[in-house]
This record gives structure tokens, C-alpha cells and sequence, in this order.
């Protein structure tokens, strides 16, 4: 089980959530939203499905997979609210604004793992880097440029993210300039920090930066060949400690 770091700024990130409870569930979220229409739609999809809602075009759902659930409060909901508010005072615009948590059900349901749960986020309009790779499109190599950048920025702030597969990426453009790209990221199950008060020792961070390198050869290599695959990761990972 993905183990996440409790910081003392966590209980402040929830400031602004509230507790919410019907006859169908009960969560956290930070607005109005339609909740016992989230959760009968939500009824219609499978474990680990993301979706824009119908219910709400302005929200992205994601129907989390039982080993999800068995985490309170899930990790995924917990890096959301980190990454997103990484830095006092200013949001990330490369991670989704977390909306919510949702449990299907009441909390004996909870307890006995029977029941559902739905994350809650800002839906954002974008191009899914999924298809750019396939198509082997000449923006990619700005594109991990970018992905590096915001890599590089997490890390000097302790910060490792491990979910970056082409299909965890959506591609928006650059409010401020159109030779680069916007790359929001859209799944942060898997996050590592560095636990130290200073982002860890250098060999903590090698160690995790190794590890983010490990994932993206696993993630891309159905995609690239070897040789391609190495000049990649010299883009995305330049400069890096490993």
C-alpha cells in the first residue's frame, strides 16, 4: 500500500471542503454538486474508470479500484490536494483542482469495504498525449520538454510523481507562449516525497529520481525503441541527480 507522508499543512488543506451526507453517501467536496446523480451515474461504470460527468460537464470523475478504497482518506485524494496547493498561496495549473471525495453508501458500508468511491476534479479541456505518441506527432519533443520542467520543479521541492504514461498526460496550450506546451497531468495515485525537512539527502533523491526514470522507461518503451527511448529520457531527465 502506497504509504503518504501526513504533513501538518494537510488539516489546512481541507479548510475548504465540507462534509456532505444523503441516504446514498457521504464525502468531502468544496461546492455545490449534484451528489446522488454523481453516484447513480457512477453505478453505470467499472472500477478505475475516469469520465467526464454527464451530470456535471464542469467535473471529471474517477471510479476508484478496490485497492483504492481500502485507504482513508485515499492516496490519491491526499497527493491531489498536495500537488495542486504545492506552494503557499499559489495552485498548480499542471494538476487538476481535487473537488471531492465520494463514498456510495453509509459508513458501516465503509468499514466493510462494500462500497464504492469516486474522486471528484476539475474537468480540463486538452489533447490526450496518448494519441500524440501514436502518432508519433513532431510536438512531442516540446512536450517532454515541458514534462520536464514540471518534473524538475516538483523535485526541487521533494516532490516525485510516478504516474506519467501517455495516457495519465492531456496536452493544453501555453497561455504564454505558443512554442511550448501546457501538460496537466492527470493521475497522482503514486507520488513519492522526500521526507526530509530540507527534500531529503541527495542519495534520497537520486534514489527517488531513479525511480521516476525506472517508471517512464516501463511506461514508454512500448512506444519507442531503444534508441529513440534514450535520447527521451535525456530530454525529460537532464540535469536531473540520478
Amino acid at each position: 500500500m502506497q504509504q503518504v507522508i501526513n504533513t501538518p499543512g494537510f488539516s489546512r488543506l481541507l479548510e475548504s471542503y465540507h462534509q456532505v451526507q444523503g441516504d446514498a453517501y457521504i464525502g468531502l467536496v468544496t461546492k455545490s454538486i449534484d451528489l446522488d446523480s454523481i453516484v447513480n451515474e457512477g453505478k453505470t461504470y467499472v472500477p478505475r474508470a475516469g469520465y467526464r460527468s454527464q451530470v456535471d460537464r464542469k467535473v471529471f470523475v474517477k471510479k476508484l479500484g478496490p485497492q483504492e478504497i481500502f485507504e482513508f482518506p485515499p492516496a490519491r485524494f491526499v497527493n491531489s490536494l498536495k500537488l495542486y496547493h504545492y506552494r503557499d498561496g499559489l495552485y498548480s495549473e499542471h494538476f487538476a483542482e481535487p473537488m471531492g471525495i465520494i463514498y456510495e453508501g453509509d459508513l458501516k458500508s465503509i468499514a466493510l469495504r462494500g462500497s464504492n468511491c469516486y474522486f471528484l476534479a476539475q474537468y480540463i479541456e486538452g489533447k490526450p498525449f496518448s494519441k500524440s505518441v501514436r502518432e508519433n506527432n513532431p510536438l512531442n519533443k516540446v512536450v517532454f520538454g515541458d514534462v520536464h520542467r514540471v518534473l524538475r520543479e516538483y523535485r526541487e521541492n521533494g516532490i516525485f510523481l510516478l504516474d506519467f504514461a501517455p495516457r495519465d498526460i492531456l496536452v493544453t496550450p501555453n497561455p504564454f507562449d505558443s512554442k511550448y506546451t501546457h501538460p496537466v497531468f492527470l493521475d497522482t495515485e503514486d507520488v513519492e516525497y522526500a521526507e526530509h525537512r530540507r527534500f531529503g539527502t541527495e542519495s534520497v533523491r537520486r534514489t527517488l529520481t531513479e525511480k521516476q526514470r525506472e517508471q517512464f522507461i516501463e511506461d514508454y518503451s512500448n512506444f519507442y525503441d531503444t534508441e529513440d527511448l534514450k535520447k527521451i529520457l535525456e530530454i525529460v531527465f537532464r540535469g536531473s541527480t540520478s
